[in-house]
């Protein structure tokens, strides 16, 4: 009977073994590991040296590192578990671990205990917002992951990542001799061009303010039915109208026009062209917008009490999130100063109401996508900048030295069998 439960026993500690390193990806033992290809080998190169300089000199290990899955965990949980299974930093207690997901849209910094005093776990998410998602957001993946490890760096040890940062930037003094020869050869050879080309720059620009003289004729002629929309606001109109005059004096140039400055003009009509398509496209943006306010106005203004009412609802259950309620307040007082304003209105702005209404909808959904982050985080053990506001904390044991959470949490124990404490942010990106 003995062996069986100790055959049993074992058995089931083998498949929980394997079970702790499925779903994570091999290092390939640098301190970027790229998986989900955000970046190009140059970037990957470049920042792999950055933080290498900064491991020798500060002594703090970053690791960076994106993936194409969080295969269902938690982006905290999976930062964490990855970071056990790597062993990043083992052994040591000053270690950050920068995790994105880009295909969830999740990102997560996991701060060991040793570094906590550098970066305390508010400023993580900090990072998150201003150095990370303004890149995230639009796409820009490869731009957010350098700017987010360089402000990592940056908090870590301003010193030594200012000095690796600016030879980064500089590219470095090897070749300030080579640059020197290199512009006095420029030098030489802009000399010549100058002699020869001046010519055809004249040409080329007669040209080219010739061609978009006669495509802004048609743009202007063809620009009333937009101008006259009463849903057009006026200085967007008076704009156009000024730049329309400004058009008047290079109107009447033409191919034998004497004394005329064509590089000159040339710059003068590009502005012009741009200065009037930014315009007019801006004034249709208003004519569609005032026409969705005056569609989907009534309706949304219809809605947002059972949208209010949800999202109170929602937020009612479980942890209470500091930036979720904050949400709901925002989105309270966008409805509330909607129907003032529309109890007073003779005749409905739409398009005042429904700037109020939508900021109010945005508000109700983020409010519920904070609190469902925040409850996610609670349950694994994750503590966020909701947590640091609240003045809550929460931490997960850590089982041979991994990663773990918590703002000023528990102590976990690591390998060396000293305690350790992680602090750590995360969220959309």
């Amino acid at each position: 009977m003995r062996m069986k439960t100790l055959a049993l026993f074992l058995s089931m500690l083998f498949v929980a073994t394997l079970a702790i390193g499925q779903g994570y990806p091999e290092s390939s033992g640098a301190f970027v590991n790229d998986f989900a290809a955000k970046m190009s080998p140059e970037q990957v190169r470049q920042l792999n040296a950055e933080l290498s300089t900064f491991f020798t000199h500060a002594d703090f290990e970053i690791a960076v590192v994106t993936v194409n899955s969080l295969g269902g965990r938690t982006v905290g949980d999976y930062t964490k578990g990855l970071a056990t299974k790597w062993g990043v930093g083992a052994g040591k207690h000053n270690r950050v671990m920068f995790l994105i997901a880009p295909n969830e849209r999740k990102l997560y910094i996991a701060i060991d205990s040793g570094a906590l005093a550098n970066f305390p776990s508010y400023r993580a998410e900090e990072i998150r917002l201003d150095d990370i998602v303004p890149y995230t957001r639009k796409n820009q993946w490869a731009d957010g992951i350098i700017s987010g490890t360089h402000a990592i760096m940056r908090q870590l040890d301003p010193t030594t990542a200012g000095t690796i940062l600016d030879a980064s930037v500089s590219g470095g003094r090897d070749g300030i001799l080579i640059v020197k020869w290199l512009a006095i050869a420029l030098l030489v050879g802009g000399f010549i061009w100058f002699l020869v080309v001046p010519p055809y720059r004249r040409k080329a620009a007669r040209s080219e303010v010739l061609s978009k003289q006669k495509n802004l004729i048609a743009l202007f002629a063809g620009s009333e039915e937009v101008t006259n929309n009463p849903d057009v606001k006026s200085d967007q109109r008076d704009k156009f109208l000024q730049v329309q005059l400004e058009f008047e004096k290079v109107k009447w140039l033409n191919e034998g026009s004497l004394n005329v400055n064509w590089i000159e003009t040339r710059n003068t009509i590009r502005e012009i062209d741009d200065q009037a398509h930014s315009l007019l496209e801006s004034m249709r943006q208003q004519i569609a917008f005032a026409k969705e306010a005056r569609q989907k106005g009534p309706e949304l203004m219809q809605q947002m009490p059972e949208l209010l009412a949800a999202a109170e609802e929602k937020l009612a259950t479980g942890k209470q999130s500091s930036r979720a309620a904050q949400r709901l307040a925002q989105a309270r007082e966008a409805y509330s100063q909607a129907q003032q304003q529309s109890s007073g209105m003779s005749t409905m702005d739409w398009v005042l109401l429904y700037t109020l209404l939508s900021d109010s909808q945005e508000n109700c959904v983020q409010a519920e996508a904070y609190h469902t982050d925040y409850n996610a985080e609670s349950t694994s053990g994750y503590i966020s900048s909701d947590d640091v506001d609240a003045g809550t904390s929460a931490a997960v044991p850590s089982s041979g030295g991994g990663f773990s959470d918590g703002a000023g949490g528990d102590t976990d124990s690591d390998d060396s069998g000293d305690n350790n404490s992680y602090g750590g942010a995360g969220g959309d990106c």
